[in-house]
């Protein structure tokens, strides 16, 4: 993604990304590992989360500790998102991401679908041209 994008989500959501420098602790050092086409499904769920992300990092508090998204990528044609530690709220709306992720272009965002032979998400103008 590109990187005025990550900017616009870390501003939104600061604390969720903690120790994206050391990579031995989240892979968000390197990036939103994915195409522009899926930011606004990124917004989206991690609006949706929000609230439940508040109260759990209130109870994760008392062991001092927080909610922290690791990493955010394309991983076989899908988005994959995974945070640690998390509820089953949060999975439930990172899986519906996932599924959504499959009907929207990564690249652009078009309305799309998986393409199996090279697991990638893509509307007919992305997708690669067989010869």
């Amino acid at each position: 993604m590109k990187p005025e994008l990550e900017v616009q989500i870390r501003a939104c959501w600061p604390n969720w990304f903690g120790q994206h420098t050391d990579t031995s602790k989240s892979l968000m050092g390197v990036g939103f590992q994915h195409g522009d086409g899926w930011f606004d499904l990124l917004v989206r769920t991690f609006r949706r989360i929000e609230p439940d992300v508040a109260a759990f990092n209130l109870e994760l508090s008392k062991i001092g500790t927080q909610f922290e998204i690791i990493v955010v990528r394309q991983r076989f044609g899908e988005l994959s998102i995974v945070a640690m530690p998390t509820t089953t709220e949060i999975i439930i709306a990172f899986l519906d991401a996932r599924y959504e992720s499959l009907t929207i272009c990564e690249l652009c965002g078009a309305p799309s679908e998986l393409h199996t032979a090279y697991s990638q998400t893509r509307c007919t103008q992305c997708a690669p041209q067989k010869h």
